[in-house]
């Protein structure tokens, strides 16, 4: 049986050896080869999983059982030279995977090896893995479908699958060391993070890190950046130092844990959040932790922007999601301090950059009131 929800994604043939336990998935669709054999295909297990940013790990937990894994199939790997063969280890139906027809597309399970249950694997730099058995059967590339939610073997399209093998402890031990990017106008460094650990960042009066979770108010006009400590594992967070150079995260033994569950940010698993920017309605969903707005210029204060359209955020990093056709926001940082007002003029120069109304939304004539002008607020008069 499967007896962990941590997994590290395989890209090359040396990552595998006899002896591993894998699982083979589609991470688009979140769907795995399950424990149910039909009779000439598997049958698919929707899962949710939480991608991290440092290595190639991931946390992978069953939709409707709590967290187990009970119906996502185990294989063992067989390794013989540079090929290979799964055997299915905790369903009903155990053997070994095979393409099992050069006219349909069928994909069985029996006892013994043969050329058809021999695999060999191709990786791309994105992880899918191209398993293609050997034998005379002609529809052999196993693959996903997505349209009927099973796994088969086809000669040609369908959805690729990606291998994960197995693994104890993702942490490394206690002590994980970070090196964060000196990417702030005033040269400190701001970044998001995943742990797939409870993780602590102390509250130390020399300490040169702080975690922050981000609540978004009711008019979805502000994040609220509130400080954590004792955080959960796998919470997006905020992370901030004042220099760039290595910070170090720590595993977390409390047993009295922050309470997270206000917190608005996602982890993007490197399909779905991706960006929805309208430049014509002026509407996004998909936010982003930046100094640079929408169109690429810079600003002083830090604050969520709208991730630019059809761009894909990469797996492990955070987002803030609102509601689809939501009207483009500045999503300026708050960290519960006073804010001041500046007063300008209207033909000040200051006022050629992007302007904000206080609802967040896009201002291309600003007359007189309070409005956000590189991420602070000003009046106008």
């Amino acid at each position: 049986e499967i007896n962990t929800n941590y997994f590290e994604k395989v890209f090359e043939l040396a990552s595998l050896e006899s002896g591993d336990k894998v699982i083979i998935v589609n991470e688009e669709y979140e769907s795995s080869l399950s424990v149910t054999q039909q009779t000439n295909n598997r049958l698919a297990k929707g899962f949710e999983y939480t991608p991290y940013q440092y290595g190639n790990f991931a946390r992978f937990d069953e939709v409707e059982d709590e967290g187990a894994l009970s119906s996502m199939e185990q294989f063992i790997v067989v390794r013989e030279g540079d090929n290979f063969y799964f055997y299915a280890n905790n369903g009903e139906t155990k053997g070994y995977i095979y393409a099992a027809s050069s006219s349909s597309n069928w994909l069985r399970t029996k006892e013994t090896k043969d050329d058809n249950a021999k695999a060999a694997i191709t990786f791309d730099e994105n992880g899918n893995a191209n398993i293609v058995f050997q034998g005379t059967n002609t529809r052999n590339t196993l693959r996903f479908n997505q349209g009927s939610n099973l796994f088969s073997c086809y000669s040609s399209g369908q959805k690729p699958v990606q291998i994960y093998v197995e693994t104890w402890d993702p942490a490394f031990g206690d002590v994980q060391t970070l090196t964060m990017p000196k990417n702030a106008p005033d040269g400190s460094s701001w970044m998001t993070w995943v742990a797939p650990y409870d993780l602590s960042v102390p509250n130390l009066s020399d300490a040169d890190l702080e975690a922050y979770i981000v609540k978004v108010n009711d008019t979805q006009t502000e994040a609220e950046f509130v400080r954590v400590y004792n955080i959960p594992a796998s919470t997006p967070i905020i992370l901030h130092s004042s220099g760039d150079g290595e910070q170090y995260l720590m595993q977390s033994w409390d047993d009295e844990l922050d309470d997270v569950s206000e917190n608005a940010l996602k982890i993007s698993d490197g399909y779905h959040a991706v960006g929805d920017y309208d430049e014509d309605a002026q509407t996004a969903s998909i936010y982003v932790l930046n100094f640079l707005d929408i169109d690429g210029d810079a600003v002083e204060d830090l604050g969520f922007y709208p991730l630019k359209k059809d761009k894909v955020l990469a797996a492990g990093k955070a987002y803030i999601e609102l509601q689809s056709g939501s009207p483009v926001k500045f999503l300026g940082a708050d960290f519960g301090d006073a804010t001041g007002i500046n007063t300008i003029d209207a033909d000040n120069p200051a006022l050629d950059g992007v302007i904000y109304n206080l609802s967040g939304q896009r201002v291309t004539n600003p007359t007189r009131g309070i409005y956000i002008v590189n991420g602070k607020k000003v009046l106008i008069k």
